[in-house]
């Protein structure tokens, strides 16, 4: 959060008058490009001898508009109700809590297939390319084995032996301008 993310906002969070009254400065006017919670908490962070504490109980819970733009604000309103009611008992929070539970379980099976999806892809990129190294080094070996017989071949030899006359270079010139 020092360098500038935000990881929550300050519904999700809280701190001791006590502590409020040691920052240096209290709630101040922010930076433009700095949003205000994320500015109040940098001050908290700063503070010396500063003891943080998180819980995994949920203390708020948040029902974003942008997700519930085909909703109208009646059906919304009855929909923040029926939250409002069960929660006001243990069984709702319990159900909250097996809900969260049911979904950090999901988001985790996803993420592992995720990842076993990329593993098993990566095989597949590893298998192909094993696969091309093999088929070249195959071609490769056929060729310098090619080669080989070449230049152990009769006809090399003679040609090798045949430059090394004189005049050779130039009848081999005449030669390929005839043939032009």
């Amino acid at each position: 959060m020092l360098k500038g993310k935000n990881y929550f906002s300050l519904t999700h969070a809280a701190h001791k008058t006590s502590a409020y009254r040691r920052l240096p400065y209290g709630w101040r006017t922010t930076p433009q490009n700095i949003p205000s919670d994320l500015y109040m908490f940098q001050q908290f962070l700063r503070q010396p001898g500063l003891t943080l504490y998180s819980s995994a109980q949920p203390t708020a819970l948040h029902f974003p508009a942008s997700l519930r733009q085909h909703i109208n604000p009646s059906e919304r309103e009855t929909e923040l109700a029926r939250w409002s009611k069960n929660l006001r008992n243990y069984k709702g929070r319990e159900l909250l809590l097996l809900m969260i539970a049911d979904w950090l379980y999901r988001q985790n099976l996803n993420q592992n297939s995720s990842m076993l999806d990329q593993k098993a892809k990566h095989s597949r990129r590893i298998i192909k390319y094993e696969q091309s190294r093999d088929l070249w080094k195959a071609r490769s070996e056929h060729l310098a084995d090619r080669l080989e017989n070449i230049a152990n071949s009769k006809t090399w030899r003679y040609k090798n032996e045949l430059s090394r006359l004189s005049g050779y270079s130039r009848l081999m010139e005449a030669t390929k301008k005839k043939k032009r």
